[in-house]
C-alpha cells in the first residue's frame, strides 16, 4: 500500500513540474499576445469589462467614495488652519493627515467629530477647550 502511495506521490510531483515548465514556456512565447491582450483591458473604452458594477454596492461605499472627494477637493482649497486659536504648524500637519483642510470641514464638526479628532490627535478636550469649531465659524464669517 505504501508503495503504490508513494508511486501516485512521484506522479503528482512530476505533473506539478510538468505544469510549470509548460506554463514557464508558453507565457515566455506568447508573451507578445498577452502584453496585447492587457493593453484591450486597460483602454478607457472598455472600462466597464474591469469595472461592471456601476451602482455601489452598499450605501458604506458612496459615503467613503464621497469622502475620499470631499479629501481631494480639501487638499486644493486648503486653508491655513493655524489662524485657529491652538492649533499650531505640527497640529496642522497632523490634521492635514486625518483629511482636515479647511475652516468649514472644522466648522461643520459636530460632538462625534469632535470626539473623533480629540482620540486621533491624543489632545484630550483641547478642540473644545479652546473652540475650534467657533473660531472656524467665525473666520468663515469673516472671509
Amino acid at each position: 500500500m505504501l508503495l503504490i502511495a508513494s508511486k501516485i506521490f512521484i506522479w503528482l510531483i512530476l505533473a506539478l513540474v510538468l505544469g510549470f515548465v509548460a506554463g514557464v514556456v508558453y507565457c515566455k512565447y506568447n508573451h507578445d499576445e498577452l502584453e496585447n491582450f492587457s493593453s484591450v483591458l486597460l483602454k478607457p473604452e472598455n472600462s466597464e469589462i474591469l469595472n461592471p458594477i456601476e451602482e455601489p454596492i452598499c450605501k458604506q461605499d458612496t459615503q467613503i467614495k464621497e469622502e475620499i472627494a470631499q479629501k481631494q477637493q480639501s487638499k486644493q482649497e486648503k486653508d491655513d488652519l493655524t489662524k485657529i486659536k491652538g492649533i499650531g504648524s505640527k497640529l496642522e500637519e497632523n490634521l492635514n493627515q486625518l483629511g482636515i483642510y479647511t475652516y468649514r470641514q472644522i466648522a461643520s464638526w459636530d460632538e462625534d467629530d469632535i470626539k473623533y479628532i480629540n482620540e486621533n490627535l491624543k489632545f484630550k478636550g483641547k478642540t473644545k477647550r479652546e473652540d475650534w469649531v467657533l473660531s472656524a465659524k467665525e473666520i468663515l464669517k469673516s472671509s
